[in-house]
């Protein structure tokens, strides 16, 4: 069986004066360091270590510098490893970040949004639990125009999975009227985002011009579960 490791980067000297980081290439602090050479020490006891792939950001790089040197293997970068990229927000203090962009931090720390349904298809109850906890920074709705309104991202996917077939006249006679369309993306922010995992059903739970529109950002997305894939199969396949 193949084990996957996920190991943060040590401590930052950007994590130390508190500045946003994102793609901002920064070194580990001497206490991120002081980690790094301890977590290469716990690895080496506890582990056998096979393969390392690091983001190609210095913090990232110099933490798995001590692992490699005690296993005696190269650190493959990956740059799709990388945090995610902030923006304006980069090299800017999480200070001034929540004085000049007020709303968005709070959003950013604390919403983790809407979530809008038919009918007959709420999340799972532990994932409704979780999203307790946050109290009236999570919302449940029925109403599509409601969880669109003044929105920055919104998310969409098809309303038939694989496996569902059987469902699949229902689940379009319940969804209808939750596509995501130009109408309702004219409630949304002027900058709205839009995501979805990919293959679309054009005309269904988004229109065709809506996803042309959005294409970057979708195929973005959908990219990214081709690492969790790759994964998946490893794991599969150790056995072999």
């Amino acid at each position: 069986m193949t084990t996957v490791l996920l190991i943060r980067h040590g401590q930052s000297v950007t994590n130390v004066t508190q500045v946003f980081t994102g793609h901002y290439d920064v070194p580990l602090s001497p206490l991120g360091q002081e980690q790094a050479r301890r977590t290469a020490a716990y690895l080496q006891k506890n582990f056998r270590i096979d393969a390392i792939y690091a983001s190609d950001l210095m913090r990232a790089m110099q933490t798995a510098q001590p692992t490699a040197a005690a296993f005696g293997l190269p650190i493959r970068p990956e740059p799709d490893l990388r945090e995610i990229c902030a923006g304006r927000w980069e090299r800017m203090p999480f200070v001034q970040i929540e004085r000049e962009y007020a709303q968005l931090y709070d959003c950013w720390r604390h919403d983790i949004g809407r979530c809008v349904c038919p009918q007959g298809y709420r999340p799972a109850a532990d994932v409704l639990m979780l999203a307790k906890q946050y109290g009236d920074k999570f919302t449940l709705t029925n109403d599509p125009d409601e969880a669109a309104r003044d929105a920055d991202v919104l998310f969409t996917d098809v309303w038939v999975s694989m496996g569902m077939e059987r469902e699949a006249e229902q689940r379009r006679r319940d969804f209808t009227g939750f596509t995501l369309d130009a109408a309702r993306m004219a409630l949304a922010k002027p900058d709205c985002m839009v995501q979805h995992p990919l293959p679309a059903h054009r005309g269904e739970e988004i229109a065709p011009d809506v996803l042309e529109a959005h294409a970057d950002e979708i195929f973005d997305e959908a990219e990214n579960r081709i690492y969790v894939e790759k994964a998946v199969l490893a794991v599969l396949l150790a056995g072999k």
